[in-house]
Order: structure tokens, then C-alpha cells, then sequence
């Protein structure tokens, strides 16, 4: 099973320049990875997003309602 690291790594918009730019300069077997580039450039994305931590403030919880205090409905 491949490590969520080395993943990272694999599926990065590094790895979509680097075909990109093999493919600017015609190289043989890099001529239409368009799809390959734009997979990798979309899930480097998602990692960065998933990676990141968003702080949410919690207004309230689950079972209660906005306008209830102290978990009471009225």
C-alpha cells in the first residue's frame, strides 16, 4: 500500500510543471497528457485542502438550536 507522503509527493502540481514542460518541448511520449496534468494539478489541490487546518467556531451543537440556553428547548 503506497504512504499518503509519497503520494503527496507523486500527485503534485510539481509533477504536472514537469510534464508540462516535457511536453512544451515536444519530447517524444509527452505529447497529450493534458488530461494526466490537470488530474494531478486538481488533486494537489485537494491534498493542500485536506492538509489544512480551518479553525471553525462552534455556535452550537448538534442538539441544540440556536435560540435554546443550556441545552433547554422552549
Amino acid at each position: 500500500m503506497m504512504k499518503v507522503r509519497l503520494a503527496a509527493q507523486v500527485i503534485s502540481s510539481r509533477v504536472a510543471d514537469n510534464l508540462k514542460f516535457c511536453q512544451s518541448q515536444n519530447f517524444e511520449g509527452f505529447e497529450n497528457h493534458n488530461a494526466t496534468i490537470k488530474f494531478l494539478q486538481r488533486f494537489d489541490r485537494l491534498f493542500d485542502i485536506l492538509n489544512s487546518k480551518i479553525h471553525l467556531q462552534k455556535t452550537t451543537s448538534p442538539t441544540e438550536s440556536p435560540t435554546s440556553t443550556n441545552g433547554c428547548h422552549s
